[in-house]
């Protein structure tokens, strides 16, 4: 029987090798700490990206209008927040082009980790 961090890596590490992930990003998920629950160690295609949850939800965007498939990660979800206009144009972007714009990606983030950061992170990019 495994954890939910240990089930969470399981799946990612299928989706590399039988589903096309092509990219696993965000703060901290490369190696070799694989993510604050270490959900991600030992993928291939995992990268950190820069502090900057508008940045990798962007990335994602683009990522996913390329044809890529990508699991963006936001450390925290507390962390979110500032990203919600970007995830409304990522989720109505194929209905907005008529079905010409699909954008496969993937966006997750722990919730209930206790963490309670958003007053504290991210809000100078939101004014």
């Amino acid at each position: 029987m495994a954890n939910i961090a240990q089930a969470i890596r399981l799946a990612l590490h299928v989706g590399e090798e039988r589903l096309g992930v092509t990219d696993v990003f965000g703060e901290d998920v490369g190696p070799p700490l694989g993510g604050v629950f270490t959900c991600t160690q030992g993928l291939k295609t995992a990268w950190n990206a820069p502090l900057d949850e508008r940045g990798i939800i962007g990335t994602a965007f683009g990522l996913g209008l390329a044809g890529q498939r990508a699991v963006a990660e936001i450390q925290f979800c507390d962390y979110v927040y500032n990203t919600i206009d970007l995830l409304k144009l990522v989720g109505n972007s194929c209905w907005s082009s008529v079905g010409q714009f699909n954008v496969p990606i993937v966006v997750m983030t722990p919730v209930g980790s206790g963490i309670h950061g958003s007053l504290y992170h991210s809000t100078a990019s939101t004014r």
